[in-house]
This record gives C-alpha cells, sequence and structure tokens, in this order.
C-alpha cells in the first residue's frame, strides 16, 4: 500500500450545511495566516471540506494532516486524520462558541419538532385508558365512560 499524500487543514466547527439545515463539521486549507479565514459564510464554505460524520473528536481550531487523492479533489481518507498542531487561542475561541452554539439551535429544534408532534390533551388521559383496559367487562367499562362524560360535561369528581 502506498501512502497518500497529506493536506493540512483547520477544524472550525460544527455549521449549518444545505438548505435543511443539518450540521456539519467544517474544515478550512490551513493558510499562512489562520485569521483570514473569511467570516462570509458564502465565502467561507467556497473553499472548504466537509464531513457529516466522524470529525467530532477534533476541537475547533486543531489543525489536522489527512491523507487525500490528488486526482480527485475534495476524496480525502478520515480514517488517516492525526492532529498536529492549533491555532491561535482567541480564534478557536470563536470557533468553539459558534459551534457550541449551532449545535445547541440544532438541539433545541429537534426537540422543538418532536414536542410540536405530541398530543398533550390525549397524553394527560392516558391514565384513564389504561384504567379502561385494565377493567374486567364491559359493564365495568361503560360505568367509566358514563363518568368521565358526566365529568367532562357537568363538572365534579371522576
Amino acid at each position: 500500500m502506498t501512502d497518500k499524500p497529506r493536506r493540512q487543514l483547520v477544524y472550525i466547527g460544527v455549521r449549518p450545511w444545505l438548505k435543511g439545515g443539518a450540521l456539519a463539521h467544517c474544515f478550512y486549507p490551513v493558510t499562512s495566516i489562520v485569521d483570514e479565514i473569511p467570516e462570509n459564510e458564502d465565502d467561507l464554505f467556497a473553499s472548504i471540506a466537509i464531513w457529516k460524520r466522524g470529525f467530532g473528536r477534533f476541537r475547533p481550531g486543531a489543525i489536522i494532516s489527512i491523507e487525500h487523492d490528488p486526482g480527485e479533489p475534495g476524496q480525502v481518507y478520515g480514517l488517516t486524520a492525526r492532529t498536529e498542531g492549533h491555532v491561535d487561542d482567541a480564534v478557536a475561541a470563536k470557533w468553539r462558541s459558534i459551534s457550541t452554539a449551532n449545535e445547541l439551535a440544532a438541539t433545541t429544534d429537534r426537540e422543538a419538532k418532536k414536542d410540536a408532534k405530541r398530543d398533550i390533551d390525549l397524553e394527560l388521559i392516558e391514565p384513564i385508558r389504561e384504567a379502561y383496559q385494565n377493567l374486567r367487562n364491559k359493564n365495568e367499562r361503560a360505568v367509566l365512560i358514563g363518568r368521565v362524560i358526566a365529568f367532562l360535561t357537568k363538572g365534579g369528581r371522576l
């Protein structure tokens, strides 16, 4: 097996990617001055390498070396990635805060979507349904249904 050439990238953290807002681990080619990474997201993504999974072990600001295929731009071999250093702490701290905020926003969005699917009213009366199913015969079930209807229409105790 021949060794492939290595490429240096700096991990800038998790950023939203594509229209669906899915998160991606983002890397930028190491330049002579790492602080010159563009602030504008469009400019940033124009010259960035993206991977969906497998790079959570790096902290934003980590400089990694990774094997790549010179014949296919963008083709890298993720399992060959290794840390070779870190950028300035102030720059890395900024990237970490952006990355953490993006991860938190994605988690919050996922939880909100999950909550939107819940039917709270039905969840609240779930114990009544369980009691109904545990009754032995249809007479007991009819009495419970009557009590629930009376409660809903007239109030009072169940």
